[in-house]
């Protein structure tokens, strides 16, 4: 997979993405994602769609019209989301792109709002193993005992997250 129509973004085009990234993931997060004289590029992934690097790193991607961040930006702590936490059981699912099932959750973060960007965690480790939406929120998930809860949109092992682990100089 290469990267294609590589360029910078206009002042106004950043404005826009600032308010987005601040109605998404709320307004501190701007800060860590988009400091002050930050260079912001936009380009696309071969056959794929549009990614945003920051200061030379792949932070957001947009999918189906979405801003989506990146996991790399959650492992690095760039931005912090609500958190699920996963049994053991789980990881191979999740890793290879299923949803999250209520029966493999053992912790749910209270924060969770129906729609909102979920991290899904590793209990192990606790490291992000994907990105996904929540069906319901928190308190409807921790009173279902079965059912699909969160729909997996980025995942380690995914299309992008490989791109980015081979591209270590974007």
């Amino acid at each position: 997979m290469k990267l294609k129509n590589r360029h910078f973004l206009r002042s106004d085009e950043i404005k826009r993405l600032k308010k987005e990234i601040s109605d998404k993931f709320g307004e501190d997060s701007i800060i860590k994602i988009l400091p002050k004289n930050s260079k912001v590029e936009i380009a696309e992934l071969e056959d794929f769609f549009p990614i945003y690097i920051i200061n030379n790193k792949i932070m957001l991607f947009r999918k189906n019209s979405q801003l989506i961040p990146s996991l790399k930006a959650l492992r690095n702590n760039i931005l912090d989301l609500p958190e699920i936490i996963v049994d053991m059981g789980a990881i191979k699912y999740v890793v290879n792109g299923a949803d999250v099932m209520r029966p493999g959750i053992v912790e749910i973060n209270d924060n969770i709002k129906e729609g909102s960007y979920v991290k899904i965690i590793e209990m192990s480790f606790k490291r992000p193993l994907a990105i996904g939406i929540a069906l319901y929120d928190a308190n409807v998930i921790k009173s279902m005992k079965k059912g699909k809860v969160i729909k997996n949109i980025h995942y380690i092992n995914d299309k992008i997250w490989k791109f980015l682990e081979n591209s270590s100089k974007i």
